[in-house]
């Protein structure tokens, strides 16, 4: 199922080990959204690479990875990536 969204979109892959300890505990959501730029966060119940996939054509063609993590108070971890290079008022597919 592929999904469209004016400024931005997601696609979040985990590892193997992240998805047998459980995987993603809360849907992934953007913060700091600017005309180029936008943090994709998605809490895990590990602290493996999270991948987001995401690119201007239903076939992505860009990927970034886990910048850094940050603990919870519920024994999760809030993964913190950084998609870069977007262009203003574009569609991009996740």
């Amino acid at each position: 199922m592929r999904h469209a969204v004016k400024y931005v979109a997601i696609a979040i892959i985990l590892s193997e080990a992240a998805v047998a300890r459980g995987g993603i505990v809360r849907p992934p959501y953007l913060q700091g959204v600017t005309r180029t730029s936008a943090y994709v966060l998605a809490e895990c119940s590990s602290q493996d690479k999270v991948t987001v996939e995401y690119g201007t054509a239903a076939s992505y063609g860009s990927a970034a990875a886990t910048e850094s993590t940050e603990d919870t108070e519920g024994a999760t971890f809030v993964h913190n990536v950084k998609l870069s290079g977007l262009l203003p008022g574009t569609l991009y597919y996740y």
